[in-house]
């Protein structure tokens, strides 16, 4: 059997050359090592490996490490916390344990460990951009940007590349500083002018700005990378929209409805129609939805279903809307015009139906006396 021929000859290499040879073959396109095949390493392979060396040696701290790490890459984080614990049991003061616990921590969301984890790696010796990095954005999960800020701080003295100036951006973010965000997300773009987080991150300050012509420019150079995004796409369509570029976003969205019919974009096509004041084509766009229960579309249908005169279509679903939240004053209020409307509609259709009886009732005949002379 050649996996147990190869199993068998790795059995004879020490764990401590197994680590050295995983680290390179990362770095190299081919390996000619029995154990692993040209360009990759089979986790499950290596796994084998780890645990039969373990149920040897339980204590063997470098294999835990490396079983931690491959099960923290398979995303399989209660499994790696689990053993990367059992070689911090054994090793209490190797910094790359930390590290990697701090990661698994951050992973599961629990920031205030990972926060504990990554400052212990630092202290033990840990002074890496990845360490800065990931501390930083564990700080601004806790809702701490001034600490976030200080560690980005150290991180740029550090590393100047685009990665840690988009962390710089996005904590002075966090920190409402958006004219230093915009000045060190520039940096990041001009180490990386296809730094995809640098173009976002820029997008969304000058779209909040109201700054729509550069936000487009920016939105442009992301399509030029990642063209087949969705969300990028939508983006697009809702700028165009936004400038009261109808017809063109409607074209755009009607392409993109050729390959994609999810709610999503279907959702959006009713909503520019609506815009386009196409009201019956916002309606036949509502109705290929199987179930409408977002109270946007719910909205968006009362209000197509009121400009198409269909009144007590609308009246039902602005009912709707109100069942599931009485205390809904947008929903109250555009109810009760409804009901005005309706009300003064019925009064006047009333009016004329008793003017049109009046007009079309022929007046009673007179009865004349002859007249004797």
């Amino acid at each position: 059997n050649k996996s147990f021929d190869g199993r068998k000859r790795m059995g004879s290499l020490n764990l401590e050359a197994l680590l050295v040879f995983l680290m390179f073959t990362a770095c190299v396109p081919r390996s000619n090592h029995p154990f692993i095949e040209e360009g990759q390493a089979n986790h499950t392979e290596v796994l084998e490996y780890l645990n039969d060396v373990l149920r040897s040696d339980p204590d063997n701290q470098k294999a835990l490490y490396q079983k931690a790490k491959i099960q923290a890459d398979q995303e399989e984080w209660q499994s790696a916390l689990v053993t990367i614990d059992r070689a911090l049991k054994i090793d209490f003061a190797n910094n790359d344990y930390f590290f990697l616990k701090g990661k698994i921590m951050a992973a599961l969301q629990y920031y205030n460990e990972s926060v504990k984890a990554f400052q212990r790696s630092e202290v033990l010796g840990n002074s890496s951009h990845e360490l800065y990095k990931h501390l930083s954005r564990s700080y601004l999960e806790l809702g701490e940007p001034k600490l976030s800020r200080e560690v980005v701080n150290r991180l740029l003295k550090l590393d100047n590349g685009d990665e840690a100036h988009v962390l710089a951006a996005e904590t002075l973010l966090a920190l409402s500083d958006s004219s230093e965000a915009i000045r060190q997300f520039n940096k990041a773009l001009k180490r990386n002018e296809e730094n995809k987080k640098a173009l976002t991150g820029l997008k969304n300050i000058y779209l909040s700005q109201g700054m729509v012509t550069e936000a487009e420019s920016l939105l442009d150079q992301l399509l030029s990378i990642e063209g087949d995004r969705q969300d990028l796409l939508l983006d697009k369509i809702d700028l165009l929209a936004l400038q009261d570029q109808l017809d063109t976003a409607k074209y755009l969205l009607g392409q993109m409805l050729e390959y994609d019919s999810s709610k999503l974009v279907v959702s959006k096509m009713a909503e520019l129609h609506y815009q386009l004041a196409n009201f019956d084509s916002t309606l036949f766009y509502l109705s290929k939805m199987d179930t409408i229960k977002e109270t946007n579309l719910l909205f968006l249908q009362a209000r197509a279903l009121d400009k198409s005169r269909s009144f007590t279509l609308a009246e039902a679903v602005y009912e709707r809307i109100v069942a599931s939240d009485s205390t809904n004053e947008i929903a109250l209020n555009e109810l009760a015009t409804l009901r005005g409307k309706m009300s003064y509609l019925q009064r006047k259709a009333r009016e004329r139906a008793t003017l049109d009886s009046v007009r079309n009732t022929p007046p009673p005949v007179l009865n004349r006396r002859e007249i004797v002379n």
